[in-house]
């Protein structure tokens, strides 16, 4: 079973839903989500493949195999920069008195530009984006059992 949320819009361009959902152990550090509205709240977008209209409560769920495969892009690749620009920038820089702290500069530089790529391809390609698969009927106070 998937995070449940609430539809709040729907995008007329690509049939996108907005959803408000709480936020569970598996998403807090992910920031898949548009936005944190609280600590225990936040905003997400995702594929309508189950015709949700605005207030329809929906289970949001990943494609099969996928949460594990984005958790490990979205942290490794941003590392692998990290690590690569540091290697990279001692490396170049030896011999110099600020080798460490351009190494650092340089290692950071590549961390974001690893997140960045993976965002764009991501936002691109749209193999993670989570799908609203169905809708539920149950009262929102039996959320928890």
């Amino acid at each position: 079973m998937g995070e449940i949320g609430t539809v709040t819009a729907i995008n007329d361009d690509n049939g996108m839903l907005t959803l408000n959902l709480k936020r569970g152990a598996a998403c807090e550090g992910c920031k898949r989500c548009l936005a944190g509205l609280t600590e225990t709240e936040m905003v997400m977008e995702a594929e309508n493949r189950c015709g949700a209209k605005i207030g329809d409560r929906v289970e949001v769920e990943l494609r099969d195999g996928y949460l594990l495969r984005a958790s490990v892009i979205m942290y490794g690749g941003p590392l692998a920069g990290l690590v690569t620009g540091v290697l990279a920038g001692i490396y170049l820089f030896k011999g110099s008195d600020k080798a460490e702290a351009l190494a650092l500069v340089i290692g950071l530089a590549c961390m974001a530009a690893a997140y960045l790529l993976i965002r764009a391809f991501d936002k691109k390609r749209g193999a993670y984006t989570p799908i609203a698969a169905a809708i539920r009927e149950d009262k929102e106070d039996n959320e928890d059992s």
